[in-house]
């Protein structure tokens, strides 16, 4: 997916994907004062992985799609950092 920072994103995070010819394009759209350019890059990697696997066996169940010990200290700090501004507690 590409990464586009606006600086007037509608939504906190948005993933949009227009299907051309024989492919999906997909790009995320984010507001900036909300993400760092390398969060997001970092949960498009996750993303990726996810999707690479479903590909591979669309029958997978959800609790056998794995991802890397990286991507999940990735998804750690994005809720850790981004926790007051979504609410979580």
């Amino acid at each position: 997916p590409s990464i586009y920072n606006l600086k007037k994103a509608k939504f906190h995070l948005t993933l949009d994907a227009v299907e051309k010819d024989d492919r999906i394009d997909m790009w995320f759209i984010y507001a900036v004062d909300l993400f760092e350019r390398s969060t997001i890059e970092k949960m498009s990697r996750y993303y990726l992985e996810i999707i690479e696997q479903v590909v591979e066996n669309i029958h997978i169940p959800l609790g056998d799609i794995s991802i890397s010990r990286d991507l999940k200290t990735a998804e750690s700090e994005v809720l850790q950092k981004d926790q007051g501004d979504f609410g979580f507690e």
